[in-house]
């Protein structure tokens, strides 16, 4: 059924809610073995060593290594949170 306002389809709650829930799941079948703390330590060195051994590819590279590690980080804490949560979810079943 569309929405006669924008002759879009109406929402649809369940087929939203099962693609979310798909996409989470997709998400933690490939995040699960992914160390993002270590990803995390190794750009740390990079960081700490990148003025010394280059400091020009240093300056170039800092602006996507900052965009980098800001989406590591959010894959860090999300993998934390559906750990948390299934481990959650797996004591009440």
């Amino acid at each position: 059924m569309a929405d006669a306002s924008t002759d879009r389809p109406a929402f649809d709650y369940r087929q939203s809610l099962d693609d979310a829930l798909h996409v989470i799941r997709v998400f933690w079948m490939m995040a699960e073995h992914i160390d993002f703390d270590e990803i995390l330590a190794s750009m740390s060195r990079a960081e700490a060593v990148g003025p010394i051994l280059d400091p020009t590819l240093y300056r170039a590279a800092m602006p996507g290594m900052k965009s980098q590690r800001r989406l590591i980080e959010a894959a860090a804490r999300f993998k934390g949170a559906l750990a948390e949560q299934l481990a959650k979810e797996k004591g009440r079943g």
